[in-house]
């Protein structure tokens, strides 16, 4: 029997409700059976039985825990593979790097994977040089059913690295041992995929040696390559501890035209290079702070939806009015500080990027306050525009603050300037010797290029030249 209490404005009436037990009870039956039915049919309930039958097999019960203890094991003797296959590559190239001999009139020849031939229903790579030999390549289900050779590693170099710089050449020599260590690796671990060895000066040894697959191509032209190995996030995590950044940008009325424009890519690459472990603050600044984004006023984990709020709020940058480093400098280290001692951010790295056309003075006041003697926090300076007057007081904050200094006088070299502070961030892991490893998320393949804002704009400009 249920019983409702209904309310009125002045009163409360009780009404009764006698329900048919029999009924509900029939209901409930119904259900069951049309439930049990539904059940049985998707299940393939009867053909399940059927097989056991045939096939003389009996249902036995089985430990839970057990099983689940010996996945864990195995997942953790496979991981454990993974790292030690990693160790000895990266063990190895310490080693063969250490013993190489830098020579600046130094050539060489290598495969490079944009240079693939196909002739009499094959494929071959080329070298850069036409009279060396071409490696076939045989198609291997083990490797995304691409065509690979297993006896060569092959080279690819992004298109703002100039392959034919000493410093370039000299890497890529050396590297060439690296070959034999990842044939090792393979014979020892025949379940591993693609092994690379990404380098500071930009390119990419893979191994097997294999062409470079890119996307499908309308027009008569061929796509422009904007893969950078160390813009991967693999990379990154490998290169540098988590790290708290403030960045500083300078929207004071000389920061206008080109030098906002190339500031403004500046502060996207600099986000392009953080991950989920990193924390930022992106502020502008001229007389007074203010952060480029409303709502993100204080360090933010750096992931996708942070990185995108923050890019789309450089769009609304104005500049004009003078400049106060004092207070901008000031405020960067308060956020710092704050996050310190109160156990928030990353609790590793902490560095300020500023990012200016000059600054007349050296402000060394802030940092005898706020970062000396011992500089927990690192800052980096990018002078903007070809035409500045001075470099002194920037190259001087960077200099004495343990980090680096860079003039990026246009929009072609951002990219390349701005890469120059992961090394220096990487610093505390090389000095502390030990080695760092880093499980990254599913990884696509190498081949493909992460479509952030800076990537989509250049493939955008591309395609409407070549509409053009």
């Amino acid at each position: 029997m249920i019983m409702m209490i209904m309310i009125t404005d002045n009163e409360c009436a009780i009404d009764e409700f006698i329900l048919n037990e029999e009924i509900i009870r029939n209901m409930v039956k119904t259900f069951g059976r049309e439930l049990s039915s539904v059940g049985t049919e998707q299940t393939c309930l009867g053909k399940i039985e059927e097989n056991y039958q045939r096939y003389s097999q009996e249902v036995q019960w089985f430990d839970g825990n057990k099983m689940m203890d010996d996945m864990r094991n195995d997942v953790m003797y496979m991981f454990n593979w993974k790292k030690h296959s990693v160790e000895r590559i990266a063990n190895e190239s310490e080693r063969i790097a250490s013993n190489h001999t830098y020579d600046k009139n130094m050539e060489i020849d290598y495969y490079n994977v944009k240079s693939i031939d196909t002739k009499d229903d094959g494929h071959y790579l080329r070298s850069l040089d036409s009279s060396s030999r071409p490696v076939q390549l045989i198609r291997n289900s083990n490797f995304d059913d691409a065509y690979v050779n297993l006896d060569h590693s092959a080279i690819h170099v992004p298109v703002n690295v100039y392959d034919k710089s000493p410093d370039v050449v000299n890497d890529i020599k050396w590297s060439e041992h690296l070959t034999q260590f990842f044939k090792n690796n393979l014979a020892f671990d025949p379940s591993l995929s693609w092994q690379f060895f990404g380098s500071a000066k930009g390119f990419l040894r893979l191994y097997p040696a294999t062409s470079w697959r890119e996307r499908k191509n309308y027009t008569d032209r061929p796509l422009i390559d904007f893969y950078d190995c160390r813009m991967r996030p693999w990379y990154i995590k490998g290169a540098a501890s988590p790290k708290d950044i403030v960045i500083l940008l300078d929207t004071s009325g000389s920061m206008t035209g080109v030098r906002k424009s190339i500031g403004q890519s500046v502060v996207e690459y600099i986000l392009d290079t953080l991950t989920d472990d990193d924390y930022v603050a992106a502020l502008k600044f001229s007389k007074t702070v203010q952060p480029i984004h409303s709502c993100l006023d204080t360090l933010v984990q750096a992931n996708r939806k942070n990185i995108r709020e923050i890019k789309e709020g450089l769009a609304d940058v104005k500049t004009n009015e003078l400049v106060d480093f004092t207070l901008a400098l000031s405020q960067a280290f308060t956020i710092l500080q704050r996050f310190n001692r109160s156990g928030d951010g990353s609790q590793c790295n902490q560095a300020i990027m500023l990012i200016t056309d000059g600054a007349p003075g050296t402000y060394e006041d802030v940092f005898r306050q706020f970062n000396w003697p011992n500089i927990p926090v690192r800052v980096f300076t990018y002078l903007i525009g070809q035409d500045v007057t001075s470099h002194n007081e920037v190259y001087w904050m960077a200099c004495h603050n343990r980090g680096y200094y860079t003039h990026v006088m246009n929009r072609a070299e951002v990219r390349e300037q701005v890469q120059k502070y992961i090394p220096v961030m990487s610093r505390p892991i090389v000095l502390s010797g030990e080695r760092v490893f880093s499980w990254t998320p599913i990884y696509a393949p190498t081949y493909e290029t992460e479509l952030n804002d800076n990537t989509w704009k250049n493939k955008r400009k591309c395609f409407v030249s070549m509409k053009k």
